[in-house]
C-alpha cells in the first residue's frame, strides 16, 4: 500500500503511524463538518488515509445516528404492543410511553436493550412479555395507585 502523500510503500499495519509522521504530528487539518483548523493527532486514521472530519465530529455523528436507530425501534415495539397505554388510551408521545413487565420474568428493561447492540428478536421477545403504559399510569402502578 502507498502513502497517499509521499508514494512511499508501507504495510497496513504501519499505515497510520506512518501517514502522521509523513504529514506531521503537528500539521494542520480543517475538519469538514466544524470547519475548524485541527491537528493532524485529532483525526482518526484509517485504511491509510486521514478521515476527513475530527473524532468529535465523528463521536457526534455516532450518536445521532444511535437516537434515530433508538427512536426507530422503540416505535416498532410500541406499535406491536397497541400504540396507546392499555389503562388511559394515550398515545400522543412516543417518549412517554413505557413498557412495563407485570411478572418478575424480566431478564433487561427494554429501554436498556433498545440502547444497546442487541439483536432485535431478543429485544422483541423482552417487550412481549409487556404491558404498554403511559408514563403517569405506569408511575401508579409501582405506587400501588390502582385507578
Amino acid at each position: 500500500m502507498g502513502c497517499q502523500k509521499c508514494g512511499r510503500e508501507v504495510g497496513q499495519r504501519n499505515a497510520s503511524k506512518h501517514l502522521k509522521v509523513c504529514v506531521g504530528i503537528d500539521g494542520l487539518k480543517v475538519c469538514k463538518d466544524c470547519k475548524e483548523e485541527k491537528p493532524v493527532r485529532q483525526f482518526q486514521v484509517s485504511n491509510g488515509s486521514i478521515r476527513r472530519e475530527c473524532r468529535k465530529c465523528q463521536n457526534k455523528g455516532i450518536a445521532a445516528r444511535k437516537k434515530v436507530r433508538i427512536l426507530e425501534r422503540k416505535r416498532a415495539l410500541v406499535f406491536l404492543l397497541g400504540g396507546k397505554c392499555i389503562r388511559c388510551g394515550y398515545s400522543r408521545s412516543l417518549y412517554a410511553l413505557d413498557f412495563h413487565h407485570p411478572n418478575d420474568d424480566k431478564e433487561a428493561g427494554v429501554t436498556v436493550l433498545l440502547s444497546r447492540t442487541v439483536p432485535w428478536l431478543r429485544v422483541k421477545a423482552e417487550a412481549i412479555k409487556c404491558e404498554l403504559l403511559c408514563a403517569v399510569c405506569h408511575r401508579e402502578e409501582h405506587f400501588g395507585i390502582v385507578t
